[in-house]
């Protein structure tokens, strides 16, 4: 059952314009801040390459901060959506796993919350290439990439961060059945996190 539910929860979020539009936010932001001097994100670049391995780092930390309650409406739809329609009593009736019906369904929207995040690193790229072409800023300033940049910051940051967020998100919406509970522990998390650095 799992599988059914992760399936169900993945393709229908894509279905959903808002992760393609988010995916398309970050995309911009991103490629605007690595094509030009005048848009920043978390600071300066400085004189290194604008497309370095940590000015992307940069910009996966911060976007983490808003990809939070980005995230914060995934898992709430994931944990709420049957309770919302009524169904709930219904799903639970039948002979399913809980376990795989939570699982599959958190899964799904820890997967779907971090499909936006990727568009930073198609921003990058794009910013990159169109750069030196518009002459937004001389080709020297750019350096080459390796796929380690990408996947480390999607392993190390992105994926923890909405895990732990997520699950956060994921066990107040269950609990208090609320979508204001959900979003206003999302935003605690990410109060937390700026204490934290």
């Amino acid at each position: 059952m799992f599988k059914e539910f992760f399936l169900k929860e993945l393709i229908g979020g894509l279905k959903r314009p808002m992760v393609w539009i988010f995916f398309a936010l970050f995309g911009l932001f991103a490629g605007l801040a690595v094509s030009s001097d005048s848009v920043q994100i978390g600071g300066a670049i400085g004189n290194i390459h604008k497309n370095a391995p940590d000015v992307i780092t940069q910009f996966v930390l911060v976007f983490c901060f808003f990809g939070l309650l980005i995230a914060a409406a995934f898992f709430n739809n994931a944990a709420l959506r049957d309770i919302k329609f009524n169904f709930n009593e219904i799903m639970f009736s039948l002979p399913i796993k809980k376990s795989g019906y939570f699982w599959g369904r958190f899964l799904g929207a820890l997967v779907l919350s971090t499909i936006p995040f990727l568009g930073i690193f198609a921003g990058v790229i794009i910013g990159s290439a169109l750069s030196p072409v518009f002459d937004w800023a001389d080709a020297e300033r750019y350096g080459g990439y390796e796929l380690s940049y990408f996947l480390n910051n999607y392993l190390l940051f992105i994926l923890p961060n909405m895990f732990i967020g997520g699950s956060i998100i994921f066990f107040l919406a269950h609990k208090w059945k609320n979508t204001i509970v959900s979003f206003v522990g999302a935003l605690v998390v990410i109060i937390i996190y700026a204490i934290t650095g």
